[in-house]
């Protein structure tokens, strides 16, 4: 029974891909943290009428959340259309491509699916493609890593396989608590193809973040620019009024002129006093997005493996062995209970 188990372990690290990990470690600027540029500016005074005290709000994406979105199906959409240049043929392809053309099943998954999956199989070579999900619509019209519109996504059977088994590559660990460590670790069949995806995720993950915790501030921002550039054409359209008045009726005493003069000189004041106000506004809008810009800063960047993950050779050998001493030892013991059981 050993004998047979241990050669059955040399089969399955024969017959197993091998694949190799590769790994990236983030350090997360957290709300808690709070903001260098607000306590810059605070001890330096502030800038004079903006307020730095409401920069500090509630943030709704927390760092526990990450995981989540690398496992949504608009982020793992996004990083199947990822350019990647594989290693044996030394030729640029997609992310889909790659898991599609250079990605072998594992043994387990290959049995499984010629076994117990295979009703399943015959049923769908029965029934044929369905068409409605063979349809592809566009389905990230932004250039942002995830899409946040509530429109509905259509994806084929083939984009779902893709899907489901870049999502299996990827794994995380986070460790907020104590040092606002997030790990991403990718596992892949080809040791350079490993390096970029695992690189690929980080940059989409922190494009997402950046743009998911900046954009009500830049929508703020956009909005206090126009209305500054609107107050500012007011202002300086008074201003020129009054001084052109000014210089019409400068030896005039009339008491109408002075009466005119007044009403201008008001325009330019109010005009003057909403354009300042916005331009504080302006300028607290500018730190506003700065604040709420996340800082990653890459502890351990990815690197391209020069050992095999899996399949570990010692450990399927070693445990093949001890399973089949306890299998041989339980049919010792099942014979001559079955032997004791017969007599009586």
């Amino acid at each position: 029974s050993m004998i047979v188990f241990f050669v059955l372990g040399i089969f399955i690290v024969i017959f197993s891909p091998k694949e190799y990990k590769s790994e990236i470690t983030l350090v997360v600027e957290t709300s808690a943290s709070g903001s260098g540029m607000s306590g810059l500016l605070q001890q330096f005074g502030g800038l004079a009428g903006i307020n730095l005290n409401n920069t500090t709000n509630k943030e709704a994406l927390v760092p526990d959340l990450y995981p989540e979105v690398i496992k949504s199906t608009p982020f793992l959409l996004e990083i199947m259309k990822q350019k990647v240049i594989e290693s044996k043929y030394d030729s640029t392809i997609t992310i889909a491509q790659y898991i599609d053309r250079y990605t072998r099943p594992s043994l387990a998954s290959s049995i499984s699916k010629y076994t117990i999956g295979l009703p399943g199989k015959i049923m769908e070579w029965i029934r044929g493609k369905n068409d409605h999900f063979s349809k592809k619509i566009p389905v990230l019209a932004s250039d942002s890593a995830i899409s946040l519109s509530v429109e509905p996504i259509i994806i084929t059977k083939e984009e779902s396989d893709i899907i489901e088994a870049i999502s299996e590559c990827i794994n995380t660990e986070q460790d907020f608590k104590k040092s606002n460590k997030f790990i991403i670790r990718v596992e892949m069949q080809d040791p350079l193809v490993v390096a970029q995806v695992t690189s690929s995720v980080v940059k989409n993950l922190t494009k997402y973040i950046i743009e998911y915790r900046t954009k009500k501030a830049k929508t703020d921002l956009n909005f206090v620019e126009k209305s500054t550039f609107q107050a500012e054409s007011k202002y300086l359209e008074a201003q020129q009024k009054l001084a052109v008045y000014k210089d019409r009726n400068k030896n005039v005493i009339l008491s109408s002129v002075q009466v005119e003069e007044e009403k201008l000189q008001s325009e330019f004041d109010l005009a003057f006093s909403v354009y300042s106000a916005l331009a504080k506004q302006l300028e607290q809008a500018k730190i506003k997005v700065q604040e709420e810009t996340p800082v990653f800063n890459v502890m351990d960047p990815a690197q391209v493996p020069l050992k095999k993950s899996k399949p570990k050779t010692i450990s399927i050998l070693f445990t093949m062995f001890f399973l089949g001493g306890v299998i041989g030892v339980l049919i010792i013991f099942g014979k001559e209970s079955y032997k004791k059981l017969k007599e009586l």
